[in-house]
């Protein structure tokens, strides 16, 4: 997949970090509370290995600029992915509903899909502390 700058992304780039992977879509507007507790979580545990992938599944084109930008707007630093095939991801791993969070370990593996704005930042810290003691 390529990234909203421009530049390939993987997982596999993210191997060794703690990675939130936020499906959501700009239609929705969420809301800048929900967008301000992912930035929280983010700026707390961004130095310590933990990073976020934005993959924005909205399908059209005309998107591209109110995800630019809500990007601008509210400040958020981490990569996003808006490419067509980010729509697949749908059906690929049978997302229902936006938004959705998974967490995932430095090893790659699924931690939970089931992170919300109210759980996060424990789901998050849980998460460091164990992988800091291994």
């Amino acid at each position: 997949m390529i990234a909203l700058d421009g530049n390939p992304i993987s997982l596999r780039d993210y191997y060794g970090k703690i990675v939130l992977l936020h499906f959501w879509k700009v239609w929705r507007d969420f809301g800048t509370a929900e967008t301000s507790d992912i930035k929280k979580v983010y700026d707390t545990y961004k130095e310590t290995g933990f990073d976020i992938i934005g993959v924005c599944l909205d399908s059209e084109e005309a998107t591209m600029c109110s995800l630019c930008n809500y990007i601008k707007v509210n400040g958020i630093q981490w990569r996003q992915i808006f490419d067509a095939a980010a729509y697949s991801l749908l059906q690929q791993y049978d997302i229902s509903g936006t938004p959705e969070m998974w967490l995932i370990d430095r090893d790659g593996k699924l931690i939970t899909h089931e992170a919300d704005r109210e759980n996060l930042e424990m789901l998050v810290s849980e998460a460091v502390k164990a992988q800091s003691q291994d």
